[in-house]
């Protein structure tokens, strides 16, 4: 096997972008941010990212790339998943010998983050398993009070309060500052919806597009607001509009929501594949 590391996130998707593209549930999330990696290299922090590209003959096995301080994010396409792991952490370890963790399906994930552990001495101190869903035809909820829009400058307070709750609630995480300008861009770039009844009650974005698909996230409901289905209108109402342009939606949940998951099942998305995210320390 072949080791490429590389700083362009151009080159990097010209090399494996095709890779990625054949899947573009299981590798959409790498393709969405690289994309936009290519337009600002430090769209996500200040530090430079960096890719790594295993190959055999010529056939792309894996990928990894990271936009620090956040974690890895891995793919895998071919070839056996320990000799493929074996082959991006000695990579990495060259690169970035202090990683914080890894997002991945959950075969590559776990295969990494044993091989790492080995090399590295590193242990994982926090999980959270996902599941990754695709909705091709949405089946209408019951739909709540209130209408369906974009959200606007007007909103934009709101929206950012939102968007920091989301972080700390859904991924233990607090809303990092120099992410402000980057949400109220995609205020005015038309990716945040809100379901309104009398005001907002609860907000969904998209993201990623792709070919074919494009992603639905940070869906939240305030306390105050849930149990009205406010979240299942606005969700539904975003991706029947979408389904309009894109062949497919893709959401990512959390298994130890049961509640969301049951849900989502009854708009029509399928499950499609298993993810992970691992967190490493001494």
């Amino acid at each position: 096997m072949n080791a490429q590391t590389l700083r362009s996130a151009q080159e990097f998707l010209d090399i494996a972008g095709n890779a990625l593209l054949a899947d573009e549930i299981q590798h959409g999330l790498t393709f969405g941010i690289v994309e936009r990696l290519t337009e600002n290299p430090h769209l996500y922090g200040d530090a430079a990212p960096w890719f790594v590209v295993i190959e055999n003959a010529g056939e792309v096995c894996a990928t990894a790339m990271r936009t620090p301080p956040h974690r890895v994010i891995l793919t895998h396409h071919s070839d056996d998943v320990d000799d493929v792991s074996v082959a991006l952490a000695q990579a990495i370890r060259e690169i970035d010998p202090v990683i914080s963790g890894v997002v991945g399906t959950k075969q590559i994930a776990d295969a990494f983050t044993k091989t790492w552990s080995e090399l590295s001495g590193k242990q994982v101190t926090d999980v959270m398993a996902q599941r990754i869903y695709r909705l091709t035809e949405l089946i209408e909820p019951n739909w709540s009070d209130g209408h369906f829009r974009q959200a606007t400058l007007d909103d934009e307070e709101i929206v950012l309060a939102w968007i920091k709750a989301f972080h700390q609630e859904a991924m233990g995480k607090e809303f990092s500052p120099n992410e402000t300008q980057r949400y109220r861009e995609r205020i005015l770039n038309g990716e945040i919806y809100l379901w309104d009844n009398a005001g907002p009650t609860s907000m969904a974005l998209k993201t990623r597009p792709m070919q074919n698909s494009i992603t639905i996230g940070g869906v939240y409901t305030p306390p105050e607001e849930r149990n009205h289905g406010y979240a299942s209108s606005c969700v539904a109402a975003l991706c029947r509009e979408l389904l309009n342009e894109y062949r497919f939606c893709v959401l990512y949940t959390d298994l130890s929501n049961p509640t969301s998951n049951a849900i989502y099942k009854k708009m029509g998305f399928k499950e499609y594949c298993d993810s992970v995210q691992y967190s490493y320390s001494e």
